[in-house]
Order: C-alpha cells, then sequence, then structure tokens
C-alpha cells in the first residue's frame, strides 16, 4: 500500500506548498516571514494510534522551527527535528531543516 494512496491528500498538499510559496511573495513587503512545517505523523484522530509521534512532540517541534525563523526562511518548508528519532526503515526521518518542495 501507498503511504499516501488518496489523491486528494497528494493534492491539498500541493495546494499548501503553493499557497506558502504565493503569500511569502506577496507578502514580502509588508515584512512578513511565511513558512510551512511538517509536524510529523502525529497520534491524532486522523493519524491514528499507528501514528509515529504524540502530539506534544509534533507541537514542540513546529515551535523550535518558529523560534528559529528569519526573514531569509520564507517561502520554504522545514521538518522538525526529533534527536531520539530510531529512523532505520520508516518513511519519516524528522532530522530538521529544509524539505524539498
Amino acid at each position: 500500500m501507498a503511504p499516501y494512496p488518496t489523491s486528494t491528500y497528494k493534492v491539498s498538499k500541493a495546494a499548501v506548498n503553493m499557497l506558502t510559496v504565493q503569500w511569502a511573495l506577496d507578502l514580502a513587503k509588508e515584512d512578513f516571514t511565511i513558512i510551512s512545517a511538517h509536524p510529523g505523523w502525529l497520534r491524532t484522530d486522523l493519524g491514528t494510534d499507528q501514528a509515529d509521534l504524540p502530539v506534544e512532540t509534533g507541537a514542540e517541534g513546529v515551535l523550535q522551527i518558529l523560534d528559529k525563523a528569519s526573514r531569509a526562511d520564507s517561502g520554504k518548508f522545514f521538518d522538525i527535528y526529533v534527536p531520539d528519532w530510531d529512523k532505520e526503515g520508516k518513511l519519516n526521518k524528522y532530522e530538521g531543516g529544509q524539505l524539498p518542495w
């Protein structure tokens, strides 16, 4: 089974990516910094109990990204960093830093 088999989910992510870039461009002159952050696959009703991380870990990771964000980061997409994450054989890596669109 594909990790994200639903085409509507994939299209919605592409739309969020483009919206981030467009808002970053449109609002740059007003001194806004616009970023997207991947909080991880979280144990929620949508993520299910099979998800990688508790909600608190995702929230903390996003707050760390926001704390470090600068104007130079506007229009970019970032991943949370989970220092003790055992990524061996898993789809999600949680290594922090900028993710490719």
